[in-house]
């Protein structure tokens, strides 16, 4: 067996090679750039009033009775007007252009006003209420380097700056395989001996968070029908995770039947908890990739969070960012395998610290649910409570 640090290693040394795609901005979510956004003009790109009152210039403007009279009303979207005489001010709205001639804003809330005419309430300084023309960017401004993950406040971004079309790493096309004639549908009714199939949709939820569509396909314990099986969807598909079939079983058949498709195993076994019996394989002249992850929901999901997502990171030119938590309680792992252990974030006198979660083994799906992440325990070793230690989110963003 070897260390979650070697399978990394190896891990890291099959990865997928992106190519770029031109995709509509609305269909972005979830992607990596491959282009910088710039901005196209000036932003804001004008003098951006920013409350609803009334624009005056400050050293035209009767300041000392601090009376005046109004010359017109302005709302968001209008041109932008000029002031016709210095004296008077301009009822203007949120988000319209300043009026030419005036170089402040006060806001209703400190204003009596009584019809034309108003009395201002407050002192007046220049500037105030007003947000200045390229205060946030200029034109030609880089706002979002390449290589950026595409969400919702970016997408809008793209809008605001009229990108309609943007370049995007191309992400790796997904199948998920479930093995086992003890599975159904989530819809039919189980029989004792069977179970509802799950493990698939967490992985395929996972992956549609990250924007990567991905296929389903149950194959039944037969080992020519998942040979034939699997080499359609190793025609069909960059990356293949599989869900069962690779531990001692009888009809454990993924690691006979992948090699023979020209998948060659690089490593099968970790020395972990749960999780242990991961296989991993490629094909390099092909460009394929296998993960095959144990049945147990713990260990499916486990390995997907440390081991699929980083491939996917790297793949795709993004960081991993080491994370680290405060235990809430003393654990020791008196095992020679690395645990990851379920943790639920707690606030204790106002800081996150990690509570363990103990549930029913590899095949717990309660406490899956309820758990934030995984803290990893290297073998032998101890953490005491307030100590920091490696945690991985649960959170799936990349």
């Amino acid at each position: 067996m070897i260390t979650p640090a070697e399978a990394h290693q190896l891990i890291s040394e099959h990865l997928f090679k992106p190519e770029k795609e031109t995709l509509s901005f609305e269909k972005t979510r979830g992607r990596i750039s491959a282009e910088p956004i710039l901005a196209d003009r000036d932003l804001p790109p004008f003098n951006r009033v920013t409350k609803d009152g009334v624009a005056l210039h400050t050293a035209s403007f009767d300041l000392v009775n601090r009376e005046g009279v109004i010359e017109t009303l302005r709302a968001a979207g209008d041109p932008q007007y000029r002031l016709k005489d210095p004296e008077k001010a301009v009822e203007i709205m949120t988000g319209s252009p300043l009026p030419l001639g005036t170089d402040a804003v006060v806001m209703y809330e400190e204003i009596k006003r009584e019809k034309n005419r108003i009395l201002l309430q407050e002192e007046v300084t220049p500037g105030q209420n007003i947000h200045p023309q390229g205060q946030d960017a200029q034109k030609g401004d880089v706002l979002l380097k390449a290589g950026s993950r595409m969400g919702s406040a970016e997408i809008g971004l793209l809008a605001s700056v009229g990108k309609t079309e943007l370049q995007v790493h191309s992400v790796p096309k997904v199948a998920i395989v479930a093995t086992g004639n003890e599975l159904v549908l989530p819809h039919e009714e189980p029989a004792p001996h069977q179970i509802r199939m799950s493990n698939v949709y967490s992985l395929q939820a996972g992956l549609e968070e990250l924007g990567i569509p991905c296929s389903i396909q149950i194959i039944r314990d037969d080992k020519e029908l998942l040979r034939q099986d699997l080499a359609s969807l190793l025609e069909q598909n960059d990356l293949l995770i599989c869900s069962g079939g690779v531990s001692k079983g009888r009809y454990d058949y993924l690691p006979e039947v992948l090699p023979e498709l020209g998948i060659q195993k690089v490593f099968h076994r970790v020395r972990q908890k749960p999780g242990k019996p991961l296989w991993f394989g490629a094909d390099r002249t092909k460009g394929k990739v296998v993960f095959a992850l144990p049945g147990n929901p713990a260990s499916t999901f486990s390995n997907f969070i440390l081991y699929v997502l980083p491939w996917l990171r790297k793949s795709l030119g993004l960081e991993t960012k080491a994370e680290r938590v405060v235990m809430k309680e003393h654990f020791y792992n008196p095992s020679d395998l690395w645990r990851h252990i379920q943790v639920k974030l707690v606030s204790v006198q106002g800081q996150l610290k990690a509570e363990l979660l103990t549930g029913n083994g590899s095949g717990d799906l309660v406490s899956l649910a309820q758990a934030d992440g995984l803290i990893s325990i290297p073998p032998q070793s101890a953490v005491e409570a307030d100590e920091p230690v490696a945690y991985q989110s649960f959170q799936l963003i990349l």
